[in-house]
């Protein structure tokens, strides 16, 4: 799929100054949420209940009709950046820590991997046959400019038709985008409305530090502005360094959060924004949520 392409597809399907539409559940009145809790020490907490929680859309107490502790298969998008700026040990880097989160999945997770500097590759892999993905990963030589911002939209928008409830996009880039018809806003609003987590892996040079970028921000910036926007978190990390301590870190939570079902009170369908806050009704831990909010349903 072209970026041009891309472009008038996600443009048409409605106009920019309102949300673009993407459905994540059958019943678009029901609402869920999915949630990492850690204690002071950053351990997860997996032992919580129903009553531990409580969780306002728009400021307004919602009633969970469904609770669950239990592993949800996920649909895994894996982007690794191969533009010139990931040259040297930073590929190097990149491809072990593709490598090492695509080992630790599970058989009933689906996989898909996308390799993009000006354009994108897309494969798709069994979480089985990692010896097909260490191979892929060997070819992937850094050259030219980067399009990050177009490679998440294209890969929130293709993620929609994946086969399990959970959608994650796990990205592995410098943060750079030089050349993206997208913007950072429009990414971070695609990924928001497509319902897809966004996880980073920031990847920098020791001796020059983050990269800054055509934004006016580094690119440790664009990728916390990003992952911000959509849910999930960015992990930074030297370009010397074993990936194996964030990667492990990633997997581990999206193993333990807890799914927090509600039906929204909110019945209008007008495309509007709510907001979603979670609690967790103990002082000393620390709660982050899979998604801050969602695009209400537009009445044909």
């Amino acid at each position: 799929m072209t970026r041009l392409y891309l472009l008038w597809v996600l443009q048409s399907l409605v106009p920019p100054e309102t949300p673009l539409q993407f459905f994540y559940d059958v019943d678009v009145n029901l609402v869920t949420v999915y949630a990492s809790v850690r204690d002071e020490k950053g351990r997860l907490v997996t032992h919580l209940r129903p009553r531990d929680f409580q969780v306002y859309e728009d400021g307004r107490l919602q009633h969970l009709v469904a609770f669950s502790n239990e592993y949800v298969p996920l649909s895994v998008s894996l982007l690794i950046d191969f533009s010139r700026s990931m040259s040297g040990k930073k590929i190097l880097t990149a491809r072990k820590a593709l490598v090492d989160f695509a080992q630790g999945l599970r058989d009933e997770d689906e996989m898909k991997i996308s390799a993009f500097n000006d354009h994108m590759k897309v494969i798709r892999f069994s979480p089985r046959k990692v010896s097909q993905l260490k191979d892929f990963v060997r070819r992937i030589s850094p050259r030219g400019s980067t399009i990050l911002f177009d490679a998440l939209a294209e890969t929130a928008y293709e993620l929609k038709s994946g086969k399990n409830p959970r959608k994650v996009i796990l990205v592995i880039s410098d943060g750079a985008d030089t050349s993206s018809t997208f913007s950072l806003e429009e990414a971070v609003r695609l990924l928001r409305a497509s319902g897809a987590n966004l996880y980073a892996v920031g990847i920098e040079n020791r001796d020059r530090g983050a990269l800054a970028t055509r934004y006016g921000m580094d690119g440790d910036e664009v990728l916390q502005k990003l992952t911000m926007g959509a849910g999930g978190h960015a992990y930074f990390m030297d370009d010397d360094e074993n990936p194996r301590r964030i990667t492990d870190r990633i997997r581990d939570e999206l193993k333990k959060q807890y799914a927090l079902s509600y039906v929204t009170q909110n019945k209008r369908q007008d495309a509007t924004w709510r907001s979603i806050e979670v609690r967790v009704n103990h002082s000393h831990l620390n709660i982050q949520t899979s998604k801050r909010g969602y695009y209400a349903p537009l009445r044909p």
